[in-house]
This record gives C-alpha cells, sequence and structure tokens, in this order.
C-alpha cells in the first residue's frame, strides 16, 4: 500500500528523545514478542488487508464482532504463518512494568492527540522508532516505525482498550479503501430498496437524528458519521458502510419509536456493556446493537447515490418537515469540503502520507460534485411523522 510510510518521518518533528533505558527495555520486549504464536484475525475491505494479532480472546472477539457486519473477517490460529501481501499488522500483548515505562517515557514526551479526541503523548525513542502512549486507564504503549506497516501494543495487566484495537485496525483499512479508489466522507447515509441517501453536514446540523427517523421509517442503514463514496466507471456513485461508533443523545432516542422501542436508556441503565455514555452524556454503541432494534443484520452495501440531503435541525419547529431544492453548487462544494477536513482531521498515528490521500479524496469529491444527484435542504424538528415518506417522495421525483 503506497501510502504507508510515505510522510514526514515524525521523530524528526519531536525535540526531546525518550531517555536509553525506557528505549532499550522497549526494544527487548518487543523483540521477545512472537505474532505467529498468537490468535488472530484477517480484516479485508475494499482490496485492503489487515492483520491482528493478540493474546486476549476479549480483544479478537470484540474486534470480530465490530468489522464482520462491514467487511470479510477471518480468524487466524497460532501458529499460523503471516498473512502473505497484508497492508498492516498489529500485535497486542500484555507486558510487564507499562506503567513504569509510561511515567519513564511521560518526562521526555511532548502531547499528542489520539482518536476520538482523548488526550495521549508521543515520545521519541530513537530515528526510526516512536512511542504513542496513553497514561490515564486503562494504560497501553504503542510502538511504531513509521517507515514499517505494523505496529506492537504493549498493555497493562488492566490495559485492555476496545477502542484502540478499533482505530489500529480502522486507520491503515481506511488508507487502503482510498488506495483502492473510495473517497472517505464524514456523512451519514441510508437507502430506500437501494436507492441511496447522503446526508451531509456539520456536527450538530442533525444528520444522526435524522437517519435514525428514516430508519423508523423503512431504510436500510448505510453508515452514520462515516461513509465511503465508490466513484464506479459508469459514472454512478456507490455508498459503502464504515464501521464507526453511533453516539445518541437521550432526546433523539426519546423522539424515535424505533430507538425507544429498542429500550437503549434502560439497557444502559441496567449496565449493558454494550451501551456505554461518553463525555458529553451521549449514549455510545456499535451497529450490532443497532441492528437488534432494526433487524438489518448487516449494514445496506449495493446502494447507488440518488439524493444528497442537507438537514437543518430544529428543536423549536413546529410545522411538518420541509424540503427545497439545493441549486447553489457552491454551497454543496463547500459543505463536502468541510465534511473532507473533518474526515482527515484525525491524524492520531503517524504512519500514512495523508497529504497524498488527502490529494485523491479531493480528486474523488470533484468527479462527484462535476455532475452531483439532486440535492436537498431539510428542515425538521422533534416530531418525525412524516418524515421517511417525503424523503421517499423526493426520490420518487428524482427518478421521474
Amino acid at each position: 500500500m503506497g501510502e504507508l510510510g510515505g510522510g514526514t518521518p515524525v521523530s524528526a518533528t519531536l525535540s526531546k528523545a525518550a531517555g536509553s533505558g525506557a528505549a532499550e527495555k522497549l526494544s527487548r520486549i518487543a523483540a521477545d514478542v512472537r505474532p505467529s504464536d498468537l490468535d488472530g484475525l484477517v480484516l479485508d475491505y475494499g482490496g485492503g488487508t489487515v492483520e491482528v494479532r493478540s493474546d486476549l480472546a476479549l480483544e479478537l472477539d470484540e474486534l470480530a464482532e465490530l468489522f464482520l457486519p462491514f467487511m470479510s473477517v477471518e480468524r487466524l490460529a497460532a501458529g499460523s504463518g503471516a498473512v502473505p501481501e497484508r497492508d498492516f499488522a498489529v500485535v497486542s500483548v500484555e507486558a510487564a512494568d507499562v506503567e513504569t515505562l509510561v511515567t519513564e517515557l511521560h518526562a521526555s514526551s511532548e502531547p499528542h492527540s489520539l482518536y476520538d479526541g482523548l488526550p495521549g503523548w508521543i515520545a521519541r525513542l530513537s530515528d526510526e522508532e516512536v512511542a504513542i502512549f496513553r497514561r490515564e486507564h486503562p494504560q497501553w504503549i504503542v510502538l511504531l516505525r513509521p517507515s514499517e506497516t505494523s505496529v506492537t501494543v504493549l498493555r497493562s495487566e488492566a490495559g485492555h482498550d476496545r477502542t484502540l484495537g478499533e482505530h489500529l485496525a480502522k486507520e491503515p483499512l481506511k488508507m487502503a479503501a482510498r488506495s483502492h479508489g473510495l473517497v472517505s466522507l464524514h456523512a451519514a447515509a441510508c437507502s430506500f430498496g437501494g436507492a441511496g441517501v447522503l446526508l451531509a453536514g456539520p456536527k450538530r446540523s442533525g444528520k444522526t437524528t435524522l437517519l435514525m427517523h428514516l430508519l423508523g421509517g423503512g431504510a436500510a442503514y448505510v453508515g452514520n458519521d462515516a461513509v465511503r463514496l465508490d466513484l464506479r466507471p459508469d459514472g454512478r456513485v456507490g455508498l459503502k458502510p464504515w464501521p464507526h461508533m453511533i453516539r445518541l443523545d437521550d432526546k433523539t432516542i426519546l423522539g424515535n419509536d424505533l430507538l425507544r422501542a429498542a429500550r437503549l436508556i434502560e439497557r444502559a441503565s441496567a449496565g449493558d456493556s454494550n451501551l456505554t455514555r461518553g463525555p458529553d452524556g451521549k449514549l455510545e454503541l456499535y451497529y450490532p446493537t443497532l441492528a437488534q432494534g432494526t433487524g438489518q443484520e448487516r449494514p445496506e452495501e449495493r446502494a447507488t447515490l440518488e439524493a444528497i440531503l442537507l438537514p437543518e435541525f430544529d428543536e423549536a419547529w413546529q410545522g411538518a418537515v420541509e424540503t427545497e431544492p439545493i441549486e447553489d453548487e457552491d454551497e454543496l462544494r463547500r459543505t463536502f469540503e468541510a465534511e473532507l477536513r473533518e474526515d482527515h482531521s484525525i491524524r492520531w498515528l503517524p504512519a500514512f502520507d495523508f497529504e497524498s490521500t488527502g490529494a485523491k479524496d479531493a480528486e474523488g469529491l470533484e468527479r462527484l460534485l462535476a455532475d452531483p444527484p439532486p440535492a436537498f435542504r431539510v428542515r425538521y424538528g422533534p416530531d418525525s411523522s412524516g418524515v421517511a415518506e417525503s424523503i421517499r417522495a423526493l426520490l420518487r421525483r428524482a427518478e421521474s
């Protein structure tokens, strides 16, 4: 995968190097890890392949559950060799003295924003290797050589972090998808009988709330906050699902018949491990949990883009949903350029050439905007009655 290892070495941008003691200890620990002795997974999405090995069965089970609805997932038994032509490898093991090593590394580290806005730290171990680590519980250290295509994760005894394994696998898969022509976009999407609807707009514009109303009205789920555009040779645009956490506030849940019937709030209060509260109080869940309410085992994978919606949610809105055609191509361009910036804003794993992949996404966006499908502004409020039927009517008019 050409994008891996193509960027400026991050070690050159760090002002201080870690103490030789910590660096040597980490090198010795990493050298003793034998990935082939561990069970694992092979994740394949859009032609990109990531091999994950772990000494923790729970970690592999969680990753398999998360990724299986979206891509090919194959189990690997301990003793099997490395996966040929893989794009990236992740090895996760429990290690002694992680807490002590984190303390030693911190003295020569710099702040480093992780995925989902988590605070982290980064330290230069050598000219070729960096350590990214988390001081707060659960503690872990990621050893990374930006010029190579693998990372080693060292976990403390209580250092299992479900989201770490998820994001370590997703970053290379995201880059692989781009290298195979899929455009990465911060947006939501659903489909009605294969007719795809893309929901775009800034944060808090109502994309997720509108998506949930459409699912309640019979639409099939494609993605929330993360979608891949497949720009086909025939000029059509396919919508591809992408694994991503779904975050819902209580108002959205209580105002939606489908979500309310799934008793998500009650289950979270009862300690359901698949439903957690984020720092902002929103309920966080993954697709398999949502699928229990929708009855849709897998996201829709064959939707073709037929309409673009720009939601505008207004808490004070009392009337029926309103739709208005968008004729201004500059407005669409500004919206999608902002969505690309949002998707590219997370660069926590310094092993990729973000400039070239960003250019590919921008090129794909130009192709989309050269002949866009019908676009509409959708104004709506807490009363969701009629929303899904209004969008169905838009699609019928677009077809005719």
